[in-house]
């Protein structure tokens, strides 16, 4: 973990929000060498002044979760492969205890099997194969394949957000919940002029995004596949390291419902494919609204269905009449306080499964605006969601 997103972080509480600062403990660390030029913690601990919890920093990812242990015995055996310099004691105790191993889980979730981990490393990092028109010829041996995703890749929500973003400095930072493998910060990275943080439930991922984006030491080895889709040389080019340089960047492991971050600090909160996901869709979307700053811009997207829970539960929160699935989930967040500001549906999501074989699915995006409070004078947003190119911009 880097020292300089700690002013970023904030205690997430054990069974409600605690809000506190969070004190570094360095157990080990690793001076510069990465792209940040910065030292790394490897382990130690983070410890609330307010509340006194603590998380555990794991070969150099802050796991900031109230129940980190029963997190890490569920990955034990990834994480029991890391080397001792990049455990806390605290995790080697928990590791070791006979009377632990009862509460490890043999099955984990499928967001860390290798397959799964690699298909986010292409999605997120194709823009590195579309340089030059062979190049995607090294992810697919189908030149018909080939073809439809260079023709569909501007169309894709990562290639989106940062088109809507261009030509605005984020200072106050940007805030990724779900942030997979960190594809977004090599796009962002000449708009970002402040902290970028980016928050996932797969440690595999955040070992993933802090050796391709930060080209942080091997001390996150253990965790990652023997041979996974992209090298280390594969994420960031020499300009963009230049770019984040100074800057507050990293990724940690933590839940995106409860979000180790203070209220109302950030310029921009990014959930893509995350809302219709979430356990509870409601606090999700009141959660975005209320991380960003006045001003502040929410982006997100979703493959909503009118079949899923998602989409009744928001239905229902904001006003039950909606005709579509956008206009559930724009009708949500502006009963959140949030006011549209471009939209675009119908839009392909792109996973690379192999060689021969790739998965689209289809999502609908949104960049929202926090207004001064929910009950502020909010814009009615006219047209129609199926129009001639699914898109759409309200004049202020």
């Amino acid at each position: 973990m880097f020292e300089p997103i700690l002013k970023q972080l904030a205690c997430p509480g054990q069974r409600n929000p605690c809000g506190g600062q969070l004190n570094l403990r360095s157990d080990h660390s690793v001076p510069g060498g990465n792209h940040l030029g910065c030292e790394d913690v490897i382990s130690g601990l983070l410890c609330c002044e307010a509340c006194g919890q603590s998380y555990p920093i794991i070969a150099g990812i802050a796991v900031i979760l109230p129940d980190w242990s029963d997190y890490i015995l569920a990955r034990c055996r990834h994480i029991s492969a890391l080397p001792a310099a990049a455990l806390p004691v605290e995790a080697v105790q928990l590791l070791t205890d006979p009377n632990a191993r009862h509460r490890r889980i043999a099955q984990v979730d499928n967001w860390e099997a290798t397959d799964v981990l690699n298909g986010y490393l292409l999605s997120h990092f194709l823009f590195h194969a579309l340089d030059g028109p062979g190049d995607l010829d090294s992810i697919f041996s189908s030149k018909r394949i080939a073809a439809q995703v260079r023709q569909d890749w501007p169309q894709t929500p990562l290639f989106l957000l940062k088109s809507w973003l261009t030509g605005d400095l984020l200072s106050g930072g940007v805030l990724e919940l779900g942030c997979s493998v960190g594809g977004t910060v090599p796009l962002l990275a000449e708009l970002l002029s402040g902290p970028y943080l980016g928050l996932d439930m797969s440690i595999r991922s955040v070992a993933m995004a802090r050796r391709l984006i930060l080209g942080t030491a091997d001390a996150a080895r253990g965790l990652l596949p023997e041979q996974f889709a992209l090298s280390a040389k594969d994420g960031l080019d020499n300009a963009t390291r230049s770019r984040l340089r100074g800057l507050a960047v990293d990724f940690v492991v933590a839940d995106a419902l409860r979000p180790p971050v203070a209220k109302h600090d950030w310029d921009v909160v990014s959930a893509m494919n995350m809302v219709d996901f979430s356990p509870d869709p409601v606090s999700f979307v009141q959660m975005q609204a209320d991380l960003l700053r006045l001003g502040g811009r929410c982006f997100t997207t979703a493959p909503l269905s009118p079949h899923s829970p998602a989409y009744k539960a928001l239905s229902d929160w904001s006003s039950g009449s909606a005709s579509s699935p956008a206009d559930v989930l724009t009708g949500a967040y502006r009963q959140a306080g949030l006011a549209l500001s471009q939209w675009q549906v119908d839009l392909p999501w792109i996973v690379p499964r192999g060689p021969r074989y790739v998965e689209y699915f289809s999502v609908d995006a949104f960049l929202l605006e926090r207004l001064s409070s929910p009950e502020a004078d909010i814009p009615k947003e006219t047209g129609e969601w199926c129009n001639d190119n699914n898109t759409g911009q309200v004049s202020s």
